[in-house]
């Protein structure tokens, strides 16, 4: 059976506002800054990444720019991860403002009562903490990069009250290659979303 008609024929059976494989719990989050601390959610793999359409009814709830998965790889995700390493190697999260989950993103889909200010105080502040004890890796200042692999486990998260306005797509465990001081090393990235076709981070660490 396709991933597709998996996910069509669990969706029968579960709430159409909440697209579940096998309606299996999403695991926890491990950390600050996230979206959420872990929804229901539909289990695919990258490779699957920007292959799978929401069943019919499921789309009515999830935003048109969200309703695929973004692409697993691309040349543009890769510039932005460059752009994360290069943050981290100079200590300067400012270079990578573009990889981190944007702060309209975050007012859109966050169910907060000031979503900018929960945006400023949890998820850009965390980034910047984050990028500065990076920074203390050992050769990181001298390092470059290699590659970016995204997760292997892609969730779709669904809409939840004093959480998510509207369903989207998460990942956790990417990874970032670098070499430094003459080896391929490994910065594992704590968590990805989607947000209209790209991959963002919402928890670095």
């Amino acid at each position: 059976m396709s991933v597709f008609a998996r996910l069509r024929a669990a969706a029968l059976v579960c709430a159409a506002a909440t697209v579940v494989l096998g309606c299996k719990k999403g695991a926890p989050g491990d950390g600050d800054g996230g979206l959420d601390g872990g929804l229901d959610g539909a289990v695919v793999t990258a490779s699957d990444a920007g292959a799978i359409e929401l069943p019919s009814h499921a789309a009515a709830v999830t935003p048109s720019d969200d309703a695929n998965i973004p692409p697993a790889a691309s040349d543009e995700l890769d510039a932005r991860m460059k752009h994360l390493l290069e943050a981290i190697a100079q200590d300067q999260p400012e270079l990578a403002q573009d990889v981190l989950f944007p702060r309209k993103g975050y007012v859109d889909f966050a169910d907060a009562k000031d979503p900018g200010k929960a945006w400023d105080t949890k998820v850009k502040a965390s980034f910047d903490k984050s990028i500065h004890k990076l920074h203390k890796t050992k050769g990181i200042e001298r390092s470059t990069f290699s590659s970016f692999e995204l997760g292997k486990n892609i969730v779709h998260t669904a809409a939840k009250k004093k959480e998510l306005k509207s369903p989207t797509w998460r990942v956790k465990h990417s990874k970032l290659y670098y070499m430094a001081e003459g080896h391929t090393k490994t910065l594992v990235l704590a968590e990805l979303t989607s947000w209209k076709g790209a991959w963002y981070v919402t928890r670095l660490r």
